[in-house]
């Protein structure tokens, strides 16, 4: 994951204990079910403020591996959180402060919650916590032009950029390289050390096609 601009102010959020990327390309307009969605959040990125409920949830995570071995940690994770009941998780949908009392009994009501000892969970902008935009797999149209179009009709800029959907180290590298992502420099021995390259933006060559949440 490049880390482009702050995250934080995004992320923590009032009353808000489990803030998450999703596996999900950016789309405007898109809608993302926590309970139905066959799309996970994702376990590569993401805030959680440390408590009573946010412990048992991972503990619990934790626990169920050894019953899932041909899975990897974040499908674990989110078959537990999808059907834990101690906590309940509470899916308030796009990230946000949580501070309002009419807000809270809608959603407990929608929800079937019964009391307020919830993990109250929002999901990260698509847009502006990128995932899979530089892969060109899986949906060839979803481009990092893309990415960029939809940004600004969003009005907003990018502050992370996953390099998933690609497997192995050195695919992922490069795709960092191709788009600008990849700072750090090798020493004269071959290795990683202090010294980064500067940030410079990677300004997409041709304007792409808005894609909205029907692909349109």
């Amino acid at each position: 994951v490049a880390m482009i601009r702050d995250p934080l102010p995004y992320m923590i959020r009032v009353n808000v204990d489990y803030a998450h990327s999703l596996n999900y390309m950016c789309r405007i307009g898109e809608f993302w079910d926590f309970h139905k969605s066959k799309v996970e959040g994702n376990t590569g990125f993401y805030f959680v403020r440390s408590n009573r409920n946010t412990v048992k949830l991972w503990a619990d995570a934790f626990a169920a591996a050894p019953k899932y071995p041909r899975l990897d940690d974040q499908a674990i994770f989110w078959k537990v959180i999808r059907t834990s009941r101690d906590p309940q998780v509470l899916p308030i949908g796009k990230c946000r402060h949580f501070n309002s009392a009419d807000d809270l009994a809608h959603l407990y009501r929608h929800h079937g919650h019964e009391h307020a000892a919830n993990l109250v969970s929002c999901s990260l902008d698509t847009c502006v916590f990128s995932s899979g935009m530089i892969s060109n797999v899986y949906e060839p149209e979803m481009t990092y032009e893309t990415l960029q179009a939809n940004l600004q009709k969003l009005n907003e800029t990018m502050c992370t950029m996953h390099a998933n959907y690609l497997s192995g180290n050195e695919k992922k590298m490069q795709r960092m390289k191709d788009h600008g992502f990849w700072l750090a420099i090798k020493d004269e021995n071959g290795q990683y050390g202090d010294k980064c390259a500067e940030y410079t933006p990677h300004v997409p060559s041709s304007p792409a096609p808005l894609i909205g949440a029907n692909g349109k």
